[in-house]
């Protein structure tokens, strides 16, 4: 696993600025945790994966703010097995939070939309986990 500040960096990055759509507008990731942020305080919402559409957006805000926050935590901390947690914790909190949001793909053109431009923050997830072993094999390849 490839625990570097830079591409723990462009991992937050990525996942911030994937593009979501409402109606005839469009938003962020890193909006979304911004503006939806009072609705914890004001409404009760629900985890429910049976919700409506409306509903997910601040579980989204929750979830991509923590895992931002785990990613923080494991760039700041020194000890390995720290960083090690705090970023395998951010990821999951990452991914739960685009799982949770894309849940109605099938419903609507701008999940769809918001599916593809992830695209940057899964290959940042692939080089994390699977970095090390394709370097290897390249050099192994390059070896011979």
């Amino acid at each position: 696993m490839i625990t570097s500040k830079k591409l723990k960096t462009w991992t937050i990055i990525t996942h911030a600025f994937i593009l979501v759509g409402f109606g005839h507008g469009g938003a962020c990731f890193l909006i979304i945790e911004a503006l939806w942020f009072p609705y914890f305080t004001r409404e009760p919402f629900s985890l429910s994966l049976n919700a409506p559409f409306e509903s997910h957006l601040p579980v989204v805000g929750l979830t991509t703010l923590l895992g931002q926050i785990a990613f923080i935590i494991s760039i700041l901390k020194n000890k390995s097995e720290i960083k090690l947690i705090f970023q395998i914790t951010g990821l999951v909190l990452f991914w739960m939070s685009i799982v949770y949001f894309t849940h109605y793909i099938d419903e609507g053109y701008s999940i769809g939309f918001s599916t593809i431009t992830c695209l940057p923050f899964i290959v940042c997830t692939i080089i994390t986990f699977v970095g090390r072993p394709i370097k290897g094999f390249y050099n192994w390849v390059l070896d011979k």
